[in-house]
């Protein structure tokens, strides 16, 4: 079997000494390094999450990125323009190191930090976590957008390359969505901490569509599943 192990953490950019990039490297069984990829750039990185793909044999990779206007993140041999000081990037790292499937979330006014927090490989892709702190602006993940304050759970698909399902709890106080855990196929499990007071938080879903509902104080599990693939094209 393959007993390798990955590991992550952040390192001393060599930018400045006052900032750090985020890596993962993978190492055998035995200890020895085979490999490690860091996702750099001129702000102050920190690495967030990381979760198996659905193969097993390569990582699914969450960082929480700075910028410096006018400079660029690199992520493997993708690059990202300063689209505000803030952002996030997701990205895949096979087995041999290979960096794919690189996406970023960013904002569109520089005081909304686009918050990530956790991250899990399902069979068509993964699934990211996050917030958005401030009714201001519009937060961008590929050809998804959030205008509304709130968290949410984001769908990448592989077979696309770009987020193509976005669920929202808006209000405020938002609750912590800190850990999803895969379930079956590509459905995921969303593990929700509400605060108080909690009853402006609306859920979306077959249960609790369209009602207010008061969670304070609780944690909750969520079930989300993958959006449903579009219905093909009538025949002519």
């Amino acid at each position: 079997c393959d007993c390798d192990y990955y590991s992550v953490g952040c390192c001393t950019s060599p930018w400045s000494t006052d900032t750090t990039d985020p890596f993962v490297a993978r190492f055998s069984e035995s200890g020895v390094a085979q490999w490690a990829v860091t996702a750099s750039g001129m702000g102050t990185d920190n690495m967030k999450d990381i979760d198996a793909d659905a193969t097993g044999a390569g990582v699914w990779v969450l960082t929480q990125m700075g910028h410096v206007a006018g400079t660029s993140i690199t992520v493997g041999s993708s690059s990202f323009a300063s689209m505000s000081p803030h952002s996030a990037i997701a990205f895949h790292v096979d087995s041999s190191g290979t960096v794919t499937n690189a996406a970023m979330i960013y904002a569109s006014s520089g005081d909304v930090m686009p918050h990530v927090y956790s991250i899990v490989g399902v069979s068509d892709g993964y699934y990211l976590s996050g917030d958005k702190c401030s009714p201001e602006s519009t937060l961008t993940l590929g050809s998804q957008t959030l205008t509304s304050m709130g968290a949410y759970v984001a769908h990448y698909s592989t077979s696309t390359n770009d987020f193509d399902g976005l669920k929202e709890i808006p209000g405020s106080p938002w609750p912590e969505l800190r850990s999803l855990v895969a379930g079956t196929g590509s459905d995921v499990l969303v593990m929700a901490k509400f605060h108080d007071p909690a009853s402006n938080n609306f859920l979306y879903g077959n249960v609790y569509s369209g009602t207010l509902i008061s969670f304070a104080n609780q944690l909750v599990v969520l079930k989300l599943a993958a959006p449903p693939s579009p219905s093909p094209p009538p025949s002519p």
